[in-house]
């Protein structure tokens, strides 16, 4: 499971520059087990399996010790309590450590409440960090509240997680055009029915996730082709309905 844990290669380094040797218990699973290919955006969940194996195998060695020596026992367990108070109370670390926020945002609630079906196409969908950009996984948190369909999936980067349909539709691909390409803006508002005969009921708007001068370019045009937008905190719902 720690061979497996470390996906199709095995670097020395969390960047990922020293060595690169193939995985050849990873590569025999990927090729031959049913369904396998589909850990390879989160290989690392597999060490679940080698923390669970550690785990029993230090149960098995303190029953060991407590077994041989019975006075071993109230040592072991005034251990085990120093352990606790010391992570939960003396330590000033916040656990559990917060990694995201994850509250429910006015637009999702508000979404939530629109009759009838329609799926949400929230735009930008990447982020830019300190490492680079990423896909920006408030929209997976988001759907849990509107409970409506959304065109991305786990696998692929940028463009590689948004459905191929939405992909190919034009009203996208100008909007893609500044977002992701840096070119110019939008040269009509085609393919912007093609939205609704796609299935999708709204598109939400998230500025703070795009560059001054893409918002400069794309909203004007947003609210050109799709009407105008109803701003809930730092955000911008579009009704296709309208």
């Amino acid at each position: 499971m720690a061979l497996l844990s470390m996906g199709p290669r095995i670097y020395l380094d969390h960047s990922r520059t020293l060595l690169a040797l193939p995985n050849p218990v990873y590569l025999l699973f990927h090729a031959l087990f049913p369904l396998f290919n589909a850990t390879l955006h989160s290989v690392d969940r597999l060490a679940l399996g080698a923390q669970l194996a550690l785990a029993i195998l230090a149960a098995r060695g303190l029953d060991h010790l407590i077994g041989d020596r019975p006075r071993a026992m109230p040592m072991a367990l005034c251990a085990v309590g120093v352990v606790v108070i010391e992570a939960l109370v003396v330590s000033p670390a916040p656990w559990p450590l917060g990694m995201t926020q994850a509250m429910p945002h006015p637009a999702s609630e508000a979404l939530a409440q629109l009759p009838g079906p329609g799926a949400v196409l929230d735009l930008p969908f990447v982020e830019q960090t300190d490492g680079g950009s990423r896909f920006a996984g408030d929209i997976f948190y988001q759907q849990t509240i509107h409970g409506r369909p959304i065109p991305f999936q786990l696998e692929g980067r940028e463009e590689g997680s948004l459905s191929p349909p939405v992909r190919a539709n034009p009203f996208y691909r100008g909007v893609a055009r500044v977002l992701l390409e840096g070119r110019s803006g939008p040269d009509s508002c085609a393919g912007a029915q093609g939205l609704s005969h796609l299935g999708f009921r709204a598109v939400v708007w998230r500025p703070y996730l795009a560059k001054a001068d893409q918002r400069a370019i794309l909203e004007p045009h947003l609210e050109r082709c799709l009407g105008p937008g109803e701003v809930r905190g730092d955000r911008v719902t579009y009704d296709l309905r309208r």
